[in-house]
């Protein structure tokens, strides 16, 4: 009887969880959507198509950050990547090869106070860019 409720504790959470799409395709520069807001457990599916090659590379701390918890690796012109969250937090991620295009996002995870509106990513994405020079 244990096992049994194990088992169906196990695939009720399973089922509960969500892969959620976020694209770049046709020479657009940017992600889309470039905020999402998701529970622990979900998935975030990147793809992007056609050309420039894109990737994306995730930075704790801001666009700008050099500290990564995933990365899709060199950028491609056509490709798909994955990551699951976990834990509830803020996560910022971009395109390495347009990060002064404003090719930035932002995944919310769980509840978490001071998340910015997707109005305001780009505002700060472009802030960040000129302040770095880039």
């Amino acid at each position: 009887m244990m096992r049994f409720l194990l088992v169906v504790a196990f695939l009720a959470a399973a089922a509960y969880s969500a892969t959620i799409d976020v694209t770049a395709s046709n020479n657009v520069l940017l992600w889309d959507p470039p905020v999402v807001a998701i529970d622990p457990g979900d998935t975030v599916r990147w793809s992007w198509t056609d050309q420039p090659a894109h990737n994306v590379h995730s930075t704790q701390a801001g666009w700008a950050s050099t500290t990564s918890l995933f990365d899709s690796g060199t950028p491609v012109t056509t490709g798909t990547f994955s990551f699951e969250f976990n834990n509830e937090g803020v996560y910022y991620y971009r395109c390495d090869p347009h990060v002064r295009n404003a090719m930035v996002g932002t995944i919310v995870v769980g509840n978490t106070a001071g998340a910015l509106a997707p109005a305001a990513v780009l505002a700060v994405a472009t802030a960040i860019a000129a302040a770095a020079g880039w």
